[in-house]
């Protein structure tokens, strides 16, 4: 799907829970929220992206231990 067919849907999906007439709130995702707000990404993608943050703030951390090493001698 291209950003502009994802647009539309968004704008959809908004004017559904706009509608008189209905109780409750509509949605188009199965996880009862706003389109927009939904991770779409799948599993693997998430679990990377966790993998990397993992990554890097252990790198970081290990970088601010070896500035705080000399800070002290």
């Amino acid at each position: 799907m291209n950003p502009s067919e994802f647009g539309s849907a968004i704008e959809f999906d908004e004017m559904i829970r706009q509608r008189r007439g209905i109780r409750g709130n509509l949605f188009m995702h199965r996880s009862c929220m706003p389109l927009a707000e939904v991770d779409l990404r799948t599993t693997d993608e998430r679990l990377g992206q966790q993998f990397f943050d993992f990554v890097k703030d252990e790198k970081l951390n290990l970088f601010v231990r070896k500035l705080d090493l000399r800070k002290m001698k």
